[in-house]
């Protein structure tokens, strides 16, 4: 838990900018709206196993995997958060 504190709000601010970096690009190239919807979530989601892999791959795990594991944890929230305000909104 200390380290989630530590780790929690920078790894939360990287999940919402890459899942708003990853709709913008979307839109930009003119996909559809659930096109850009799911490029948005994998990109959120996609992320934290990525995170994992370089940690333990390039550290050796250890400290290293913290902000990787925060963040998978994150995602998670992030992106079931996220889900549920759009289908409050299409209803």
């Amino acid at each position: 838990m200390p380290y989630f504190a530590e780790a929690g709000l920078v790894t939360l601010v990287l999940n919402l900018a890459m899942m708003t970096i990853a709709w913008l690009l979307a839109r930009m190239f003119a996909s559809g709206p659930t096109q850009r919807i799911a490029i948005a979530i994998e990109c959120g989601l996609q992320n934290g196993t990525l995170a994992i892999a370089v940690a333990v791959l390039l550290f050796g795990g250890g400290l290293a995997t913290v902000p990787a594991a925060t963040y998978s944890l994150i995602m998670f929230a992030t992106a079931l958060i996220y889900i549920a305000v759009l289908r409050r909104s299409a209803a």
